[in-house]
């Protein structure tokens, strides 16, 4: 009888750490999060089953290429693994996260390719953190206005 209690107050005291950093301004959200907290996935789920994280906000570790994440820095694996990003290219450009291996921060969308009659998912990023600093080298300040989103 007691544990379930004990559960429930332990899950309750971590909930409200977790929130209450970032109502101290301590760790803004980035702007795109109306909802957290983030889903811890792998980019090879992301690639494999993207329909299970539609519409939900994901945190991935890969290597960033340019617009992509891929799996590896090796050219014969980045463009066989990899998920697009929707960001403009001036966003990024020249930022430190370009060939580095980051954890990103963002919301995967369904995108309906009308040419291909398919739907495949694209990310939004809102932040990129380098994983070996720990340093955040690009974060959203500005909705993105993404035209070909399907519901």
């Amino acid at each position: 009888m007691r544990r379930p209690l004990i559960q429930t107050l332990i899950t309750a005291a971590v909930l409200y750490c977790h929130f209450s950093s970032y109502a101290s301004g301590k760790d803004a959200p980035p702007i795109q999060a109306a909802s957290l907290p983030y889903t811890q996935t792998s980019l090879l789920q992301l690639i494999a089953h993207p329909e299970r994280f539609y519409n939900t906000n994901i945190q991935v570790s890969a290597f960033y290429y340019f617009d992509r994440l891929t799996i590896s820095l090796d050219s014969s694996l980045r463009d066989e693994f990899r998920v697009n990003l929707m960001i403009d290219d001036y966003e990024l450009r020249g930022s430190q996260c370009n060939e580095q291996w980051i954890v990103l921060e963002g919301h995967l969308l369904p995108v309906f390719d009308q040419e291909r009659r398919y739907t495949y998912g694209r990310v939004i990023p809102d932040r990129l953190t380098i994983r070996e600093s720990g340093v955040v080298c690009w974060q959203r300040t500005e909705p993105y206005q993404y035209p070909l989103v399907s519901n």
